[in-house]
């Protein structure tokens, strides 16, 4: 008997019959297809587990876009869009708050404190300046350097945001302002906080239409919440500078010396006059009541780089601040300064 036979015969295996060896394609194939079908079903499961979370907490995909590093859209849809909280600022940073100032804590020592909150547009947030260069921080600085012995530490908060109009002034006094208890409440009036145009709102809708385009999965699948969210964090949505050119109709009117013109008209627009007019009348209401606070509406003059001989808006002044005392608010025309 040969050695073959003999395993043959070893193994149970007769004379006549015929040995077959087990093939591994087959079972390979099985395995493989297996494997492949629970990873399909995972990731399934995994979706269909995300977008139930997406949908039961209210996860859907927000359009998180960042304008000339500090300006991002609000969910308060009269502020519509504010200071971006901890975005460098210069050498310094916006506030926790969403101010462009340093921290400060809501509640202050009422005996030897005394608050100032000042609102305002791109003339109170400082411009083109240093954080601390802008006139509310020059403010602080000035009452305490000169101030009596015994009286209290002054704090002047700049709630002051570039493009903000008088409705959006008014609403960071209401959310923001009024929470740090302030003693005094000055709206820094410039003569553009009537007009609804500002050039960081119209950067931010352009960033967001951008933004759109670049989600395509969300075109393709608008059922779907959990693929739009996470294609948000796939995609860069914080874009510092635009590709076009957008301009401040006032900055244009300006630079084209027909400024005059176009602030005489504005101030003939009643939907316009009608911001400033609701803003006054809500800023005394929030002011009043309980509160109590004094209000005071500093009106700055246009500068015209050529002195003020005769100053051409002077009755726009005066219409201001007529509508500011009728709302029992204290007014001061800073033209003769």
């Amino acid at each position: 008997m040969s050695r073959e036979e003999h395993s043959l015969e070893r193994a149970g295996v007769g004379h006549g019959e015929s040995v077959s060896r087990p093939g591994r394609g087959p079972s390979i194939l099985r395995r493989f297809s297996f494997r492949v079908a629970c990873c399909l079903a995972g990731a399934l499961a995994a979706l269909l587990i995300g977008e139930t979370a997406v949908r039961l907490f209210h996860l859907d995909s927000e359009f998180d876009v960042v304008y000339n590093g500090n300006f991002q859209l609000s969910g308060n849809t009269d502020l519509r869009y504010e200071l971006r909280p901890g975005s460098l600022d210069g050498s310094c940073v916006i506030s926790t708050a969403g101010l462009r100032d340093r921290e400060y804590s809501f509640q202050k020592n009422p005996r030897n404190v005394f608050r100032i909150v000042i609102l305002g547009d791109s003339v109170t947030f400082g411009y083109e300046l240093p954080q601390n260069a802008a006139y509310p921080k020059q403010l602080e600085a000035m009452l305490n350097r000169y101030s009596p012995p015994g009286a209290p530490t002054y704090e002047v908060l700049n709630l002051g945001v570039t493009g903000y109009n008088a409705t959006q002034i008014v609403e960071a006094l209401r959310v923001k302002g009024l929470r740090f208890e302030p003693d005094l409440i000055v709206y820094g009036y410039v003569l553009n906080d009537p007009q609804a145009y500002s050039v960081e709102q119209e950067a931010l809708d352009i960033l967001v239409a951008q933004a759109r385009k670049r989600q395509s999965v969300a075109r393709f699948l608008p059922r779907f919440r959990l693929l739009p969210l996470l294609a948000k964090h796939f995609t860069s949505l914080r874009i510092n500078r635009l590709p076009v050119g957008l301009h401040d109709p006032g900055f244009v009117a300006y630079e084209a010396e027909t400024h005059h013109e176009y602030f005489l008209a504005l101030y003939q627009d009643s939907e316009a006059w009608g911001r400033v007019r609701d803003g006054f009348a809500d800023l005394a209401r929030l002011a009043g009541a309980q509160r109590r606070i004094p209000v005071l509406v500093a009106v700055f003059p246009i500068d015209e780089g050529q002195g003020f001989s005769p100053y051409p808006l002077r009755e726009l002044h005066e219409r201001v601040m007529a509508e500011a005392q009728r709302n029992g608010l204290h007014a001061l025309d800073l033209t003769p300064s």
